[in-house]
């Protein structure tokens, strides 16, 4: 449930309105299976990397030891400042999506909450981490659904 729920982001949120409008559902359809396959592939590769050489560590130590150490440590690097990037995006995303029923509430007061709530679920122990993700997850994947039913019945 958190891998599921941490694939499905805020961009499939936020981007999906706006490609749907454009492009229509099938030009969704295709570029949704031809990213799909792209990722599958990527995932075939690293499961054939895992299973020739098993070691510990996640795919930038791979990168490391079949291309180079420096591509292996700038590898890390980036996705870590992915990590610190999407967070800020995150709280901004949430900002928009409640900017919709403009309530008046302050967006930064609205992101200071939601951040703190985010540093506090990573300073808690790993069991409580996992539950809080499990729930987020599952409640994403629940709207998706609801949406999903919901468009299909209008």
């Amino acid at each position: 449930m958190i891998a599921i729920g941490g694939t499905i982001g805020t961009g499939l949120f936020l981007g999906t309105g706006k490609s749907l409008a454009t492009g229509g559902p099938a030009s969704m359809l295709i570029a949704y299976m031809i990213v799909g396959g792209i990722v599958f592939l990527t995932m075939l590769a690293l499961g054939e990397m895992a299973a020739f050489v098993p070691i510990a560590g996640s795919f930038c130590t791979f990168a490391g030891r079949y291309v180079d150490d420096s591509l292996g440590f700038a590898l890390t690097w980036n996705y870590w400042f992915n990590d610190a990037v999407s967070t800020a995006s995150d709280l901004v995303a949430l900002q928009l999506v409640f900017a919709y029923w403009d309530t008046g509430f302050p967006g930064w007061a609205l992101a200071l909450i939601f951040w703190a709530f985010l540093i506090a679920a990573n300073i808690i122990t790993v069991r409580a981490y996992g539950e809080v993700s499990d729930a987020t997850g599952g409640f994403g994947i629940k709207l998706i659904g609801y949406s999903w039913n919901i468009g299909s019945v209008c």
